[in-house]
């Protein structure tokens, strides 16, 4: 309870130290200041444990890494040095098999992708890989070497810094080079150039700052300023593990709270005797379980997110991919908008603009930048989403409302949890391809209607389709008279009528349904468009997206896949029953028989609408479980409710 408030982790709070009691003498812990406790005394019944090297720097599972802003920064550096100094070097590729065009020769072509691809994934493996595990050297929870952090900070120095004073060439041919620093005067590339820079410089001062936390960040004259301290000495990974313990105090209180509120109304309610008070409080349980709670909106996420509450509260942990992808989706902005500016600028749009009467300009200058809002709107239409949307879920997954454990698709979602990986490229490409069909098809749409050429024809169609919505208006209207004199939902009051009705609507709809159709397939090729950045949230429902053995959109699969792993490590309970096995590893006496029962006591009497989550398979046998309060326990109940249960 002591430690619900405190920026600590839940092993530091159990054990007091983020080392190892098994690395050396506790006394020594104490002495270096690697151990908090008041008393050498305190600590004669921690019994040693060695913790487990996990490489949490790069736990993006568990996300055990000590910042995330430092982790979206590291990503987004190494995306922008990809795309600055090894994609798309004027054609000058290594590998080039300088397959013939104008003569059909396959398997030249089928070599070549081959080769192509093959580089890629050897430049973002071999150069990625290193890049990222060495800048996040130091980047962990637990206490790290100064000299690690400072081996750390030496990463984007020449990944990022260097190579914009300098140019390097790496395996050196006539055809190109597979790692090559050299400058292309070209404005976007620059612009990649002075933001790897920028970043580059930024992720030295995040990694300088996490030394000087390390190296003077538990010195008495910080803690004189709460401010400071804050800054010097809590990491944003301890503030947000710290938030879980708030929610999982929270909900466990709320429990009790809900719990007792049950009781009374119970109590009012029933006659003496205990059978009695039991069944009225479980039948109370149901009533009150019909009520429900709206959550997962747009603007009431935001606001908790931005109250804290959205932490503290529901105990709600965004994934360091999520951020990063949301990140990523925000640069799009700039890229869309430095590509426009230099497209104005180029020779080639300056002198196709030349041909146009100065009058005129507008007609092409308007469907361009009106182009360009949209996608800039799409784009921030579903950053913003990304936040509720993953929030909802979460939510979702813990009520109920999307069914987990016992649904018989959710092995589906229990294997191959590693394509998650897949998120972050997912999130910004998904957004990428939805801004450019966006902002396209609303350019080309805008185009012809300011075309003089294509003026009339374009007054027709709208003539033509301002007429279709009049006429249907005008059978809505006709139809809601109709129903109301001669339907009451299912039923008809006069049949005869009724059907007269039918036969004239049915032949009506034979006209109409030309023009339905093709409204149809507009509105669904432009929600499919929109949905190619949205792999948050399915498209297609589980039978349509099913053709046979192809499955057609897998993504919002991943993202849930995502969800959950995090969730199986970060969900406020599953923290919370962490500290208990943790101290049961730390105290002997801790988690013992008579505490079972006094917690199973506690359980059946305060809540005895939780039994239903028991398990009731016989073959399972407790007294082997590893970590199980007492090995001699048979799994009966302590009162005779029931006789087929276990271990809680």
């Amino acid at each position: 309870i002591e430690n619900e408030d405190s920026f600590t982790t839940n092993y530091h709070d159990v054990f007091k130290t983020y080392k190892s009691t098994k690395e050396g003498d506790v006394k020594n812990l104490i002495a270096n200041r690697l151990m908090t406790v008041e008393k050498v005394d305190d600590v004669d019944d921690i019994r040693p444990v060695q913790r487990v090297f996990t490489f949490p720097s790069i736990d993006y599972t568990a996300d055990t890494f000590r910042s995330k802003g430092f982790v979206v920064l590291l990503w987004v550096t190494w995306i922008l040095s990809y795309f600055a100094y090894l994609f798309d070097r004027d054609g000058k590729r290594l590998g080039d098999l300088n397959c013939d065009e104008s003569e059909p020769n396959f398997g030249c072509f089928i070599l070549q992708g081959l080769i192509n691809w093959s580089i890629i994934m050897l430049q973002l493996t071999l150069i990625g890989t290193p890049f990222i595990l060495w800048a996040s050297v130091g980047n962990s929870v637990y206490q790290t070497h100064p000299l690690l952090i400072t081996f750390g900070i030496i990463s984007p120095v020449v990944f990022a810094i260097l190579p914009y004073f300098n140019t390097f060439k790496v395996i050196h041919t006539e055809d190109g080079d597979f790692i090559s620093t050299e400058k292309v005067d070209d404005a976007r590339k620059q612009m990649l150039y002075n933001l790897a820079f920028i970043c580059g410089t930024f992720l030295v001062v995040a990694s300088s700052r996490n030394l000087l936390q390390r190296l003077v960040g538990q010195h008495d004259f910080w803690k004189n300023n709460k401010w400071l301290r804050m800054m010097m000495s809590v990491p944003g990974a301890i503030v947000l593990e710290s938030n879980i313990k708030k929610a999982a105090s929270f909900k466990v209180n709320q429990l009790v709270r809900n719990a007792r509120a049950i009781h009374k109304i119970a109590e009012y309610e029933s006659t003496e005797g205990y059978e009695t008070l039991l069944s009225r409080a479980l039948l109370s349980f149901e009533k009150a379980s019909e009520r429900r709670e709206d959550f997962g909106g747009f603007f009431s996420t935001w606001k908790r997110l931005f109250s804290g509450k959205l932490f503290s509260e529901d105990g709600i942990w965004f994934t360091a991919r999520l951020i990063s992808g949301n990140v990523g989706q925000l640069t799009l902005c700039v890229f869309l908008i430095s590509f426009f500016v230099n497209l104005q600028r180029s020779d080639f749009f300056q002198n196709e603009l030349s041909k146009v009467a100065e009058s005129e300009k507008w007609r092409l200058m308007a469907p361009l930048r009106y182009g360009l809002a949209v996608s800039e709107i799409t784009i921030i239409i579903i950053t913003l989403n990304y936040v509720p949307s993953t929030t909802r879920t979460v939510l979702l997954f813990r009520s109920g409302g999307i069914p987990s454990l016992h649904d018989a698709r959710f092995w589906k979602l229990r294997v191959a949890v590693d394509q998650a990986s897949l998120l972050f490229g997912t999130l910004f490409w998904g957004s990428l391809y939805t801004a450019i069909l966006i902002g396209l098809f609303s350019m080309v749409f805008l185009a012809i209607i300011l075309n003089k050429e294509l003026a009339p024809q374009v007054l027709n169609i709208f003539a033509s389709f301002l007429g279709l919505v009049i006429t249907v208006i005008l059978k809505i209207l006709v139809l809601m008279i109709m129903r109301r004199k001669y339907h009451r939902g299912y039923y008809r009051t006069n049949p005869a009528k009724a059907n007269l009705l039918g036969i004239i609507i049915e032949s009506w709809n034979l006209g109409l349904t030309t023009q339905y159709m093709i409204i149809r397939c507009l509105k669904l090729l432009l929600a499919a468009t929109l949905f190619i950045g949205r792999v948050d949230v399915p498209f297609l429902t589980e039978d349509a997206n099913n053709l046979g053995l192809l499955e057609i959109d897998h993504f919002p699969l991943v993202f849930r896949k995502d969800v959950l792993t995090h969730e199986a490590h970060r969900h406020p309970y599953l923290e919370r029953i962490g500290v208990m096995y943790m101290m049961k590893l730390r105290h002997s006496n801790f988690g013992n028989y008579v505490g079972t029962i006094w917690r199973l006591l506690f359980i059946f009497a305060m809540t005895p609408w939780l039994r239903k989550y028991r398990s009731t398979d016989d073959n399972l046998d407790v007294s082997n479980f590893r970590y199980a309060a007492n090995r001699l326990w048979t799994g009966r109940m302590p009162f005779s409710i029931s006789k087929k249960t276990s271990f809680l």
